[in-house]
C-alpha cells in the first residue's frame, strides 16, 4: 500500500521544514549583513507580496554598513554556503550513526531536500540566457563580483555534478 511507504515521511517533513528553510535563507542574508555594519530594515520569511506587487517566499533587506561590492555578493550568496555546510553535516550524521530510526532518517532527508532546493533554485539561474530575475541571488553575486556568465556557468555546471550526487542522498538516507 502507498500509504506504508517511508516517502510519505520525507515528502511531509519536506513540506514542513519549508518555512523553518526560509527562516534559515532570509536570515542567513541578515546575519551576513550584519557582520558588515548593516541594519536590517525588513526581515519576512512567509509567502508575502512585495513592493513591485509580486508574490515572493521571503524577503530581507538592510540598509548602512561598511561594505564593498565583494562583500555585497557574499551577503546575496550567503545562504548557499549554509546550505552546502547544512548538507554535509546531513550527510555526516547519516554516515555516523547508519543504524538510526527509520522516522529519523526520513527527517533528515525531508531537511535534506528543503536544503537542496533552496540552493539547486539560486544557482540555477546561470543556465538561463538571459536572467529572468536579475535581482536573484546568483545574479547579484555575479554582478557585484563582476563575473562573467561563463565563468559562473563553469563553476554552477560543477556544483550542479555535485547536486546531481545529491539527488541520490535522499535515498540513501532512508534506506
Amino acid at each position: 500500500m502507498i500509504f506504508d511507504s517511508i516517502w510519505w515521511v520525507v515528502a511531509i517533513t519536506a513540506l514542513v521544514l519549508w518555512f523553518p528553510q526560509t527562516v534559515q535563507h532570509e536570515g542567513m542574508h541578515a546575519i551576513a549583513a550584519r557582520h558588515w555594519g548593516a541594519t536590517i530594515t525588513t526581515f519576512k520569511p512567509y509567502r508575502h507580496k512585495g513592493t513591485d506587487g509580486k508574490w515572493r517566499w521571503g524577503a530581507m533587506s538592510w540598509e548602512g554598513g561598511d561594505y564593498d561590492d565583494t562583500a555585497r555578493g557574499l551577503i546575496s550568496i550567503a545562504p548557499q554556503f549554509a546550505n552546502t555546510v547544512i548538507l554535509c553535516f546531513i550527510i555526516g550524521v547519516r554516515w555516523r550513526f547508519p543504524d538510526m530510526p527509520q522516522v529519523l532518517a526520513s527527517i533528515l532527508a525531508g531537511w535534506y531536500i528543503t536544503n537542496a532546493v533552496d540552493c539547486g533554485y539560486s544557482i540555477g539561474v546561470f543556465f538561463r540566457k538571459q536572467p529572468t530575475k536579475p535581482s536573484s541571488d546568483g545574479w547579484k553575486f555575479a554582478q557585484k563580483l563582476k563575473l562573467s556568465p561563463a565563468t559562473c556557468r563553469l563553476a554552477m555546471a560543477t556544483w550542479y555534478l555535485w547536486f546531481g550526487f545529491h539527488l541520490f542522498v535522499p535515498s540513501w538516507l532512508v534506506h
